[in-house]
């Protein structure tokens, strides 16, 4: 009979001649898994641990020839006995043969062995919840000194950095030795997709391609992957500014994004001082962190200053734990942590609380969401497809997909079950809800739900007839793609229709058609017969609004507000490009009742702003309304020409709410009454007669 170990080393020479890239099949590479396994049709290697899963699969597409042999792979029997026995010990305990142990295998083998005074926690210098055999073998050695020993204050990232480059080094058959090797930069980023999925479905990412590629030559080199696992992890941004420090500081770079309104990759005077978040500077802090006196604040100007942006979580760790016995209690995790972050806490303690105290220890939290402030957690993510999970996919928490790596981490970490979801006791994200049309009497006294529908629950931008015997809206799906729907429907509910594709619907002044955007040979302007049918295409642009008496219809296009003129075909710039303010003008602008002015909401760097636009004689706007809160998509011109009506977000309710502006006065914006405040509301639309309303709301 074969001795086993010689038939697997023909087996696995056996694989090496079946491919160019040999070197990524080498049984050593992968740590002695079964070699049918780890060529499976579609490279899918979700079977390892998710902390080497990544440099596992970056391995497929290396270029060179084949290297020496390096230092690393000298046999077991040649290292010191003292290495040899926790590695014995390591295998008999790893009882599901996945390369660590866990907090339940590590306690087996303290009682079927001699316990050593160390603690999983003080094994688990990676904080990744699990044991590699190199933390193991610590255990044997607790009781030597250890010159090496890293300090408390070191940051656990770097850690979990340098095991993951110690991974893809060994992935790649000891890349540190030939770092003049290069990968194909799509095969590599395809394969890192793979790798941080659920599915191990391979997708290109060009985003993905230009971080990892920063010299745009179509190769990586070993430092570019570093440097790419830096910036995954959340150690560095893609500018190469390090967002943790090695003595443990941690970036606010959470709150940077949110000041950066205008994603220059910079923080002027205004967006420093201004934004909400920011109530500890004034100007003087601003000409302080200003080191170059350029007028703006980069990230390295931000990060490189001691104070409230340079997080260190041992002395957060200190302050919250007030009966002083290093482990920090619900109780007093909700004391410390700021609001918006307070529903993170009971979810990290189940997932980092890797001794079962129901406690977090200073190793426990500082991997833990917590103690991480490079990414903005507050953000709910949302259970898009209401299947009452919350999938890897739907686990995002800003509208930039930051750190792929540091996200699919924690979610390994929260996913206790292991089933590739979160269900709400292992995550607290927000159920998504259905989006409704409401009947509403201006006088408050009558409303009616009148359509919801489970597969377009975004509904938006209605539009009621000028006989007032029809609503036309837009309905999207839960992904909000361009798939949204125009929808046609009496105002009491009944003989809904499915128009075509399109977004943001206004009537014409005789109702016969109407106006909208599509997505068909580019963003573009539209008009369209109410059984579906194509009348016209007019110009690139988007927003469109059909003036009242029918002559008219102002879009966008460019930052810019243009005007079509319905019987000549014409179309001017009323308001140009540079002749604005705003960094950019909203969609679903409205028009006066007479047709003589538009209200529209354009962005400044910090604020949004509510502007009435003159259409008849010189053009000139005139601002109404400025506020560093969220206004929502429409805007409602009352009948009688007197309100301005739209959603904006009410901190003292914690929802967004129907607000009025009287347009001739310079009266502040107030809520209106007969509208309930109970639930909150996006969209809104006056009847022709003034006698009711249209509204939206996420039930």
């Amino acid at each position: 009979m074969v001795d086993a170990d010689v038939e697997h080393q023909n087996r696995c020479r056996t694989l090496r001649c079946q491919t160019l890239r040999c070197r990524t099949l080498r049984c050593r590479t992968l740590r002695c898994i079964s070699a049918v396994q780890t060529i499976t049709v579609g490279f899918n290697l979700n079977f390892l641990h998710p902390r080497i899963v990544v440099a596992f699969l970056l391995t497929w597409g290396i270029h060179a020839s084949l290297p020496a042999q390096p230092p690393s792979t000298q046999p077991l029997a040649s290292l010191p006995t003292a290495d040899r026995l926790p590695a014995v010990a390591f295998k008999t305990y790893d009882k599901d043969q996945d390369g660590t142990l866990s907090p339940a295998e590590f306690r087996e083998s303290q009682l079927k062995s001699k316990p050593g005074s160390a603690t999983f926690s003080d094994l688990d210098r990676s904080g990744d919840g699990v044991l590699s055999p190199a933390e193991y073998s610590a255990a044997s050695n607790q009781g030597d000194s250890n010159p090496d020993q890293e300090s408390p204050l070191d940051d656990p990232f770097l850690r979990i950095l340098q095991r993951a480059i110690e991974a893809m080094d060994e992935s790649y058959d000891g890349w540190q030795y030939r770092p003049e090797e290069t990968v194909d930069s799509t095969i590599f980023t395809i394969n890192y997709n793979a790798s941080i999925s659920t599915d191990g479905q391979r997708r290109l990412d060009r985003g993905l391609i230009l971080h990892a590629d920063s010299d745009g030559n179509r190769k990586i080199t070993r430092r570019e992957a570093v440097r790419f696992l830096e910036t995954q992890l959340g150690i560095r941004w893609v500018t190469g500014d390090l967002l943790r420090t090695e003595d443990g500081g941690v970036v606010d770079f959470a709150n940077f994004l949110r000041s950066d309104v205008n994603k220059d990759g910079v923080l002027t005077k205004s967006e420093f001082v201004d934004t909400w978040w920011n109530s500890e500077t004034d100007e003087q802090d601003f000409a302080s962190f200003d080191v170059d006196h350029n007028g703006a604040v980069d990230l390295a100007e931000f990060a490189n200053q001691a104070g409230p942006y340079l997080r260190k979580p041992v002395n957060l760790f200190e302050q919250a734990d007030t009966n002083a016995d290093q482990l920090l209690s619900q109780t007093e995790l909700l004391e410390a942590v700021h609001r918006p972050r307070k529903h993170l806490v009971a979810s990290n303690i189940r997932a980092f609380d890797d001794d079962g105290d129901q406690q977090l220890s200073l190793a426990e939290y500082r991997v833990s969401m917590l103690a991480n402030f490079n990414y903005p957690w507050e953000m709910r993510p949302k259970d898009i497809d209401r299947d009452g999970l919350l999938s890897y996919k739907e686990f995002k928490f800003h509208a930039r997909d930051l750190f792929q790596l540091q996200r699919r981490y924690y979610f390994h970490r929260l996913d206790r079950d292991g089933n590739k979801t979160l269900d709400s006791s292992e995550f607290d994200f927000e159920p998504y809800k259905l989006h409704s049309l409401y009947r509403v009497s201006v006088n408050g006294e009558h409303s009616e739900e009148i359509y919801r529908n489970e597969h377009f629950p975004i509904v938006s931008s209605p539009s009621i007839s000028p006989d007032g015997n029809w609503v036309l809206f837009d309905a999207s799906p839960p992904e909000r793609s361009n798939l949204t729907q125009i929808m046609l429907m009496k105002p009491n509910g009944d003989d809904v229709r499915d128009v075509c594709k399109g977004q943001m619907p206004s009537w014409s002044g005789t109702g016969g058609r109407f106006v909208c955007c599509r997505y068909e040979q580019g963003a573009s302007i539209w008009i369209m017969n109410t059984n579906g049918t194509v009348h016209k295409r007019i110009d690139d642009g988007w927003a469109a609004q059909w003036s009242p008496d029918g002559k008219t219809i102002a879009y966008t296009n460019d930052n810019s507000i243009r005007l079509y003129d319905v019987l000549s075909g014409e179309i001017r710039t009323v308001l140009a490009k540079g002749e604005h303010p705003y960094q950019y003008i909203y969609w679903n602008m409205c028009w006066s009742p007479d047709s003589r002015q538009l209200a529209f909401k354009g962005k400044t760097e910090t604020h949004q702003e509510i502007g009435i636009l003159s259409i008849t004689g010189p053009s000139k706007v005139r601002k109404r309304f400025s506020t560093n809160e969220s206004m929502g998509e429409d805007l409602a011109w009352s009948p009688d020409g007197k309100r301005l009506l739209f959603n904006m977000y009410s901190p003292s309710h914690s929802r967004e709410l129907i607000f009025q502006l009287e347009v001739a006065a310079n009266t502040r914006p107030r809520l209106v009454p007969e509208i309930n405040t109970s639930m909150p509301w996006t969209s809104v639309c006056f009847s022709p007669d003034g006698k009711w309303m249209i509204l939206a709301s996420p039930n």
